[in-house]
């Protein structure tokens, strides 16, 4: 985000990440027009490992390699990136159960030019747990000329409490429950309220700071075919069924087919499912975490899923 009235194309969740790193796992967003970061790169200019810089543009081979690459070709010094203009959205929310969300997303949010953003999320509380669902559009608004009285960045809004909830979710089956039913609550209120575009990457990293000496929250996130979700989330609720997964939350967004990158996870147009998992410090916990990571994975395969790799390191090599 910047002072001019100008937002970045592909906004993330929050806004703790570095440019760098964002082109190096060739981050993702919320907005349902753009792919990955990879469409918003005009160049940049990258330090290889002998010292030497080039500037790299879309029509060169190492465009394709470092955009997704996890610095393995070497650092990015600098980027120049396409920007759009800020707007102002109307957020719009509802609830539905988890097998009639692609056929909804389909007919209703990706044909639909006045939807800009889009965010959904489902159940991990056991009352309803992968099927209760609830879907957030950002529309955009009429009367554009009054973008200026929203334009103010604003601060986190309930942090205190959220952060509350979610402590209370990691240790309690109550606690879930009730923060699933906080979180749907809070955005069906905010229904025909307007927001700029700007404000709607509002930083979630304060509510999800966490320390604690015997266990940390970790984060998995799965590539889904849009006509594959309602049957990779079956699998997935019978893979979870006989675990005991300390699973708080899923996030969802869309993420149109992109392969421009060497190291695409987005062969499909896909939902990207990111699951914020509690786990334990000991050997023990994080060798169940893996076992379980692991199994998830394998029914994510089996739908012609990906998963992303800047997150846990507990996939085997095959």
């Amino acid at each position: 985000m910047n002072p001019y009235g100008l937002a970045v194309k592909v906004m993330q969740s929050q806004n703790i990440f570095t440019i760098g790193g964002s082109l190096s796992a060739n981050a993702h967003g919320r907005d349902i027009r753009y792919g990955s970061l990879i469409d918003t790169v005009k160049s940049f200019r990258l330090l290889k490992a002998d010292g030497s810089i080039v500037t790299v543009t879309p029509k060169d081979d190492l465009f394709r390699a470092v955009i997704g690459g996890y610095g393995l070709f070497g650092v990015i010094l600098d980027v120049t990136l396409e920007l759009t203009d800020d707007e102002l959205y109307v957020m719009q929310t509802e609830t539905m159960n988890y097998s009639a969300y692609a056929d909804y997303f389909t007919k209703h949010v990706k044909g639909n030019p006045d939807v800009r953003m889009h965010l959904a999320r489902i159940s991990t509380a056991k009352k309803g747990f992968l099927k209760d669902m609830y879907v957030t559009n950002y529309e955009l608004a009429d009367h554009q000329d009054q973008l200026s009285s929203y334009s103010d960045l604003k601060e986190d809004e309930y942090t205190g409490l959220t952060k509350f909830a979610l402590g209370l979710s990691r240790r309690y089956e109550w606690g879930r429950h009730w923060l699933w039913n906080t979180q749907q609550s809070y955005f069906l209120s905010q229904n025909g309220t307007k927001i700029s575009r700007n404000n709607v990457m509002r930083s979630e990293s304060t509510f999800l700071e966490y320390e604690n000496n015997d266990n940390t929250d970790v984060l998995q996130e799965y590539f889904v075919p849009v006509k594959e979700y309602a049957s990779y989330i079956d699998d997935l609720r019978q893979t979870l069924s006989d675990e005991d997964l300390n699973l708080l939350n899923i996030t969802i967004r869309y993420v149109q087919k992109n392969e421009k990158a060497d190291l695409s996870y987005a062969k499909d147009d896909m939902f990207s499912l990111v699951l914020l998992i509690n786990e334990g410090f000991s050997k023990e916990d994080q060798a169940d975490t893996a076992r379980i990571i692991r199994r998830m994975t394998d029914a994510a395969i089996k739908h012609g899923s990906s998963y992303y790799l800047p997150y846990m390191t507990y996939h085997t090599k095959a």
